[in-house]
């Protein structure tokens, strides 16, 4: 559907939901970083696990 191959990305709040399926679809779409950043860590690990190796969760709050 589109590549995004050698980009690197951030997503907020891909702990769960929507986010986490968009942080595994940019994994898919060839993202060389995906950056996932939401309020709690381990929601956070756990999208990580899908692809450590590319998916780097970082624990914090955008409204802040």
């Amino acid at each position: 559907m589109f590549s995004l191959s050698g980009r690197i990305t951030l997503i907020t709040g891909a702990g769960t939901g929507i986010g986490s399926y968009i942080a595994h679809g940019f994994v898919q779409a060839g993202a060389s970083r995906v950056y996932v950043t939401g309020r709690r860590l381990e929601p956070l690990k756990v999208t990580a696990a899908y692809n450590p190796s590319v998916i780097i969760p970082i624990q914090g709050d955008v409204s802040t």
